[in-house]
């Protein structure tokens, strides 16, 4: 009950300042926000649906609930605040989720290293592919129109 009431006390008003300072904080036009939205959408699609391939792949009789298992538990443990070495950790849960999926641990811990260089090539992908393209064509927001919006929002106040 004591965590609940200081979550309370710190949550509610973090989020009444950042409801209060949203257009200066973080403010973007629509558009370029669906588009970072479909990239990172894009990327964790392709990402984590390969994985899942590569481990169906590579051990076929190993029923897909099992590896969506995994895969949750992944996406749980990536997404952990202030942890550092978060593909170790993963490791270790996958080597002990293999006891309960019936595979064998050392199969699974070539294939968790093997899908841990994956996901690692697949981002540098990514990030080559938005570089070049943010080369080619110029940004979606300039600078100006961020100081635009800026000096209005501030005249509104």
């Amino acid at each position: 009950f004591l965590f609940i009431n200081i979550f309370a006390l710190v949550i509610i008003p973090a989020g009444a300042l950042i409801l209060k300072f949203r257009k200066r904080i973080l403010f973007l036009p629509l558009k370029p926000v669906l588009i970072i939205f479909g990239l990172h959408i894009s990327r964790l699609l392709v990402v984590q649906g390969l994985q899942v391939v590569q481990w169906a792949v590579v051990m076929p009789e190993i029923p897909l609930t099992n590896w969506l298992t995994l895969l949750a538990a992944q996406i749980i443990i990536s997404r952990l605040p202030l942890v550092p070495s978060r593909d170790l950790i993963f490791l270790g849960t996958g080597l002990e989720l293999s006891t309960y999926i019936s595979v064998n641990t050392s199969a699974m811990a070539g294939l968790l290293l093997a899908a841990s260089v994956l996901g690692k090539a697949l981002n540098l992908f990514f990030f080559v592919i938005v570089f070049i393209i943010t080369r080619k064509h110029p940004p979606l927001v300039s600078e100006d129109s961020l100081l635009a919006n800026e000096k209005d929002s501030r005249a509104i106040n």
